[in-house]
C-alpha cells in the first residue's frame, strides 16, 4: 500500500512538471521530496520485513515481488525520465532526433 501511494504521487508530480516550463528541475525536486518521505514513512515496515526476509517466507522472493510492484516502478521510473531530461511536453526527446 505505501509504495503505491508514494509512486502514484511520483507519476503525478512526473506529470505536473512535464508541464512546466523547466520540467527537469521539478522533477528533481519532486524526486528527491518523495523519497524523503517514502524513507521516512518506510522504518516501521523494515522490522516486519526483516522477520519475512529470515523466515524465508514465499512472498519475499523476487519473483512474488516484481508482479506486485509494477505501479511501484511505472510510477519512479517516470518521474526519473523527466527529470533525466528524456521526456518533456513534447514527447520522447530521443524519438523525435
Amino acid at each position: 500500500m505505501l509504495n503505491s501511494v508514494f509512486s502514484g504521487a511520483a507519476f503525478a508530480s512526473g506529470l505536473a512538471c512535464i508541464s512546466t516550463e523547466s520540467p527537469q528541475f521539478y522533477a528533481w525536486l519532486s524526486f528527491i521530496f518523495i523519497l524523503l518521505l517514502w524513507l521516512s514513512y518506510r522504518k516501521p515496515y523494515v522490522r516486519h520485513l526483516k522477520m519475512l526476509n529470515a523466515a524465508k517466507h514465499s512472498s519475499m522472493s523476487v519473483w512474488s515481488v516484481i508482479p506486485r510492484a509494477g505501479a511501484f516502478f511505472y510510477g519512479w521510473i517516470f518521474l526519473g525520465l523527466v527529470a533525466l531530461g528524456a521526456l518533456d511536453k513534447n514527447g520522447w526527446r530521443w524519438l523525435l532526433n
